[in-house]
């Protein structure tokens, strides 16, 4: 039984992320998801998707961020929405960590890195 859950789970979040990349191509700036079941594992994929490692690239090479946004904020489901966000997000900052050049990406400046996102998310919880 969990194991079905959890494959329900993940071919849910490839069909949204594949949606998002097909969206991409086609240079879409702003998408909205309309509501249903699983929102943690719609948001997951959504934001996964829209992931794009750019820091190094000129301002006209790089490509404007995607914009994944619920229809309706207010419904039952905004906190799945939000927990599959969290997860998409920490997942997005450890491959931009590893996308980092090593003489950019110094001991010393992982550890700070580290902190930072530790300090933005603990003053946000308070």
């Amino acid at each position: 039984m969990s194991q079905d859950v959890d494959t329900k789970k993940e071919n849910i979040r490839d069909a949204f992320s594949s949606s998002i990349k097909t969206l991409r191509g086609f240079k879409e700036t702003q998408v909205s998801i309309d509501t249903g079941n699983e929102m943690s594992a719609v948001s997951e994929g959504c934001h996964l998707a829209a992931y794009n490692f750019d820091m190094y690239k000129s301002s006209k090479h790089s490509e404007e961020a995607l914009q994944i946004n619920l229809l309706d904020e207010a419904c039952q489901y905004f906190a799945d929405w939000k927990s599959g966000f969290i997860y998409a997000d920490c997942q997005n900052f450890a491959r931009t960590l590893m996308e980092m050049p090593s003489n950019h990406l110094t001991p010393e400046v992982f550890v700070q890195e580290v902190v930072n996102v530790y300090e933005s998310h603990r003053l946000v919880s308070k």
